[in-house]
């Protein structure tokens, strides 16, 4: 959410018209919404009824396709060390404040010792979706800055879904800063990224901007079911 947010200058410089993209800053506001809609029906449920798990397998995605579209404005003249400087401020930084900041509250409400609160700052365990995130982004950033092939991008997209995928059934416990969930991350972002590339030549076969969501929400409301039913 953080990144998403810090990165409005790529969004600025797509500008057409002189225009924000209407549909990325809604988009925005969508995920920002299902955030605090699970998190509130999670922790403070007032009903017998989760709504929010309608959602589980759309929000985090979209946030994370979101975050592929708006991480560079030109591909081609890609820097990774201004990248990594904006990891650095916008991720690095914000998860070791805000986390350092509720440390000891969490630490005492949970009833956890301050030994265990302050290892997992450290192992990046303290807030799954920053770490996760910024780890994806240091990961694709890297490939970027190596190779500008679309094949190749693509070709580590598909090797971190499956590796992703694996790890998570064979060696369920959570990994340092989160790498597992991070291989997952990458394909989604990797979507937001081609899409910005061939964003012209989709809006012009396919005008509704909607569909990426739509396609999105099919295929994770699908997820949905399969895991209830098993």
């Amino acid at each position: 959410m953080l990144e998403i947010t810090n990165n409005d200058q790529d969004v600025n410089k797509s500008l057409i018209g002189g225009k924000r993209k209407k549909w990325v800053d809604f988009g925005k506001g969508i995920s920002m919404f299902l955030v605090v809609l699970y998190h509130s029906e999670v922790y403070y449920a007032i009903t017998n009824y989760n709504f929010s798990y309608l959602f589980a397998y759309f929000r985090m995605p979209f946030f994370f396709f979101l975050s592929g579209y708006l991480f560079t404005s030109n591909y081609l003249q890609f820097s990774l060390k201004r990248k990594m400087l904006q990891i650095l401020r916008g991720i690095v930084w914000t998860y070791l404040i805000f986390t350092l900041i509720l440390f000891v509250p969490k630490s005492i409400s949970h009833n956890i010792p301050l030994s265990v609160g302050l290892q997992e700052i450290v192992l990046g365990w303290a807030s799954w979706f920053v770490v996760a995130l910024g780890v994806a982004q240091v990961m694709f950033g890297w490939v970027l800055s190596k190779t500008k092939n679309h094949k190749a991008i693509s070709t580590f997209s598909l090797v971190c879904l499956i590796l992703g995928y694996c790890i998570s059934i064979w060696y369920p416990e959570r990994l340092p800063y989160y790498f597992d969930r991070a291989l997952l991350i990458v394909p989604f972002f990797g979507l937001g990224f081609f899409y910005r590339i061939y964003e012209n030549i989709v809006d012009r076969y396919v005008p509704v901007k909607w569909w990426v969501l739509l396609l999105l929400v099919v295929c994770y409301f699908g997820f949905y079911i399969y895991d209830s039913m098993h």
